[in-house]
């Protein structure tokens, strides 16, 4: 019995699963094939037409039949990742191409629509492209750069907007006329009832949260109790961070903001409590700026808070002592940092790190990051540093880590690059080689998990990416390098053996619990037998 002898429920699942790549290999197999497969050949789509050629070529290749099976190439349409980048005179016959088009994608769940212009896009102020969109009863996810007025007019009066989960807006443009309005995103935003996923990109801050009627009585009514995930980008505005507490049921925040401007809406939503978030990211790309402020009482701790912010270090000469080897160099925000740090409490701390040959101040890790509860999870990132890092466990002795990661990641930076330390520099693959895990395990006593290398657990932005990118997932391989190795130590210190990730993995997920127990949750971990409990299971030694 062949593979291709099962039935076509079976194969139509078991295809479903390649990427298009793999996918179109099967079709050149067997004719049966070819009808199971060609539907995953077309279902994710990118293309960045440039001239009008180039889109009507792409238009006519995904409306004429497949040769085999008579349906539309369209018809096999999934996700779409289209960039505008046509002239805008010709917008209005790339809107009458992708009517065309979605007319046919009736399972179409994902669509990205960007543009390359510094203006609104004129594509997505064409009512036909819009009346179309409508029609799309599958249609759960949407991303739209460009946003302007007229587009947010347009999604608040978008007929299937309660079956979409994900929404990402981005009006990255200064608007140059000022005689049209936004209308106010909370009402935009309550007629997407099943909205799960919120990304902002904001340029100014002409797009009002609340309308201007509300008050701090009223405000309970515009709650959007939907939403879990929330990432704000609003560099020149401080706005959309009263958006936090309108919806009560948020587990992740991503925000970004580089601005010093009074919140408009503070005291509307002052009355609102924060939601028991279960992971914060706080973005600041650069040491000068500040953290976000936070209301003066959170619901509690928040298990997770990631720190995107350029910690700099010191690179040390070779006569200083070790325990200076990690010293770090402070920056006029940091201190503010570790201010934020410790007035969320996590239990687990994410850490951007860059190295620097300059320095304003001093201060370790260790007497920074001490906190009530103590923190027991702890990743640091490094870019690219080109020092070894030999001195790491001397900066952190003392704390109470019960998990540690140490990725060390080479990344182009291009001139906001930090300046390259004196001395021979050494690839970042070269710098966590250096690393001896047995430095980490003798100066933190109660750390029981610990990895050292170049990849990371997850990606930065705590996994809210994915609802995004409406690309092929199957594509690409795994971005996180497999060269990170993880080691388990028995409490004391007297045992130490090699994991493999996915152990690693399951420790940290028991030990970042909001209701992890240092005492007896960690019996769970060290089961070795793998039938009997979940949990890390039994230790093994990779070669």
């Amino acid at each position: 019995m062949s593979l291709l002898d099962l039935h076509d429920d079976i194969l139509f699942l078991i295809f479903s699963y390649l990427s298009g790549r793999n996918a179109l290999h099967i079709c050149l197999c067997a004719k049966r094939a070819y009808y199971i497969a060609i539907p995953q050949v077309y279902a994710y789509i990118r293309k960045f037409p440039y001239t009008i050629a180039d889109f009507a070529q792409w238009r006519n290749a995904l409306l004429s039949p497949e040769p085999i099976s008579g349906k539309p190439r369209a018809s096999f349409l999934h996700s779409v990742d289209f960039m505008n980048s046509v002239n805008r005179d010709d917008q209005p016959t790339v809107a009458a191409g992708l009517v065309q088009l979605f007319a046919q994608a009736k399972h179409m769940h994902s669509l990205c629509i960007n543009s390359g212009s510094r203006q609104e896009q004129k594509l997505l102020t064409l009512p036909q492209l819009w009346e179309t969109l409508g029609t799309l009863q599958s249609l759960r996810s949407l991303e739209l750069s460009l946003v302007g007025p007229v587009t947010m007019e347009m999604l608040n009066s978008l007929p299937n907007a309660s079956r979409i989960e994900s929404l990402s807006l981005d009006q990255q443009f200064a608007v140059r006329s000022k005689s049209r309005s936004y209308p106010p995103l909370t009402d935009v935003l309550s007629r997407f009832s099943r909205l799960h996923s919120l990304k902002l990109g904001l340029k100014e801050d002409r797009i009002p949260l609340l309308d201007p009627s509300v008050t701090s009585t009223t405000v309970r009514d515009h709650l959007l109790p939907s939403l879990r995930n929330l990432v704000i980008v609003e560099p020149f505005s401080s706005a959309m961070i009263d958006l936090i507490p309108l919806c009560p049921k948020l587990s992740y925040v991503s925000y970004m903001s580089a601005s010093s401007k009074e919140r408009p809406y503070r005291e509307i939503v002052a009355g609102l409590p924060w939601p028991p978030l279960r992971d914060f990211k706080s973005v600041m790309r650069s040491e000068y700026r500040q953290p976000p402020s936070l209301p003066p009482s959170l619901p509690g701790p928040i298990p997770r808070l990631i720190m995107d912010y350029p910690f700099s270090n010191v690179v040390p000469s070779e006569e200083e002592e070790e325990v200076s080897e990690f010293i770090r160099s402070i920056r006029p925000g940091a201190p503010k940092a570790f201010d934020f740090v410790r007035s969320v409490r996590p239990g687990a701390l994410v850490l951007d790190v860059a190295l620097s040959t300059h320095s304003d101040g001093t201060i370790r890790w260790a007497d920074e990051l001490r906190m009530d509860p103590p923190l027991r999870s702890l990743e640091m990132r490094f870019r690219a540093p080109g020092h070894h890092l030999t001195g790491l466990h001397a900066a952190l002795r003392g704390l109470p880590l019960l998990f540690l990661g140490v990725h060390v990641v080479e990344e182009d930076q291009g001139r906001w690059a930090p300046e390259p330390p004196k001395g021979a520099v050494v690839t970042h693959l070269e710098v966590a080689l250096a690393l001896d895990p047995r430095d980490f395990f003798s100066a933190l006593p109660t750390l029981r998990v610990l990895g050292i290398g170049d990849g990371i657990l997850d990606p930065y932005d705590g996994g809210f990416g994915p609802p995004f990118a409406v690309v092929d997932p199957k594509d690409a391989d795994d971005p996180r390098p497999r060269r990170t190795r993880w080691w388990w130590c028995t409490e004391g210190g007297r045992e130490m053996s090699e994991i493999w990730r996915e152990d690693a993995e399951r420790a940290r997920d028991i030990i970042e619990r909001p209701g992890f127990d240092r005492e007896r949750s960690l019996e769970v971990v060290e089961t070795t037998d793998r039938n009997a409990k979940p949990g890390v299971g039994e230790k093994r030694t990779c070669s």
